[in-house]
């Protein structure tokens, strides 16, 4: 008990470190970034959320013995998990896998309906073909007796989980039916599963065009507000400008500081 204690106590130090951590992350941030330019990624208000929750998960810590009220709310002691997000957020390259597999789950649901129907096909002919009849065979495994068995082990099939243990037997008493279970793992493992894959990393390379557009675009803001700064501090605003004129001299100098602020940039 007293080792639980002192384990309990090191968790709890380790929590409110990481969250004073994490909350000064926030503030630098935001503070380098502009709240403008900061509230535009959602991956910043991800990231607020978590660590807000994150406060709700201390506090429950340090005041455990006296809670009543909030004893409901425990449960966000799961949202500890998603401080990983932290992680996703500060890796470019994992940001980028994360939005094109969320990109992709549209496309990948309506993949995963197709395979379903084509498992549920296949598994009725081979329910109603084999029935238990190899059960022996099978090592009194309960492969095609039903329709649930059925699905269950072409979805195995599908993922090649169990094709030695089964084909096996198929090509010792049913032979005729191996043609079947090839085209079954010719449209399922080589078809769709490969379908499933193609989405992703298509999903993937978009969101990857997505990023790189999004840090050129924050490399043009910055170049822009750095311009406006530099305008203005060598006084060639366009107040500046109606001040000097037709003024060749002045004229010149513009130019010239204009080159220094290009390459500045």
């Amino acid at each position: 008990p007293d080792q639980h204690e002192s384990l309990r106590l090191v968790y709890t130090i380790l929590d409110v470190v990481f969250l004073i951590i994490f909350t000064v992350e926030i503030a630098c941030r935001q503070a380098h970034l502009g709240l403008k330019l900061w509230s535009r990624d959602p991956w910043n208000w991800l990231d607020l959320a978590v660590t807000s929750i994150s406060f709700i998960d201390v506090y429950l810590l340090l005041h455990d013995a006296r809670v009543t009220v909030f004893l409901s709310i425990k449960t966000v002691r799961f949202a500890r998990l998603m401080r990983m997000v932290g992680l996703v957020v500060t890796v470019p390259e994992l940001v980028m896998v994360v939005e094109g597999f969320y990109h992709a789950l549209a496309s990948l649901g309506w993949v995963i309906i197709f395979l379903v129907v084509v498992i549920y096909m296949f598994a009725v002919f081979f329910c109603l073909e084999l029935g238990t009849e190899l059960r022996d065979e099978f090592n009194n495994t309960n492969f095609f007796g039903d329709l649930p068995h059925s699905m269950l082990t072409l979805m195995d099939i599908a993922l090649l989980a169990e094709w030695p243990e089964i084909i096996r037997p198929i090509m010792a008493h049913r032979p005729y039916l191996f043609p079947m279970f090839v085209g079954f793992v010719m449209i399922s493992t080589f078809g769709v599963m490969n379908i499933l894959i193609g989405v992703i990393v298509d999903s993937t390379t978009v969101a990857h065009g997505n990023m790189e557009r999004r840090e050129k675009m924050e490399h043009l803001q910055k170049a822009a507000d750095l311009w406006e700064k530099r305008i203005f501090e060598r006084g060639l605003s366009e107040a500046h400008l109606q001040e000097l004129g037709n003024n060749q001299t002045a004229l010149s100098k513009r130019k010239e500081a204009i080159h220094d602020i290009i390459k500045e940039i």
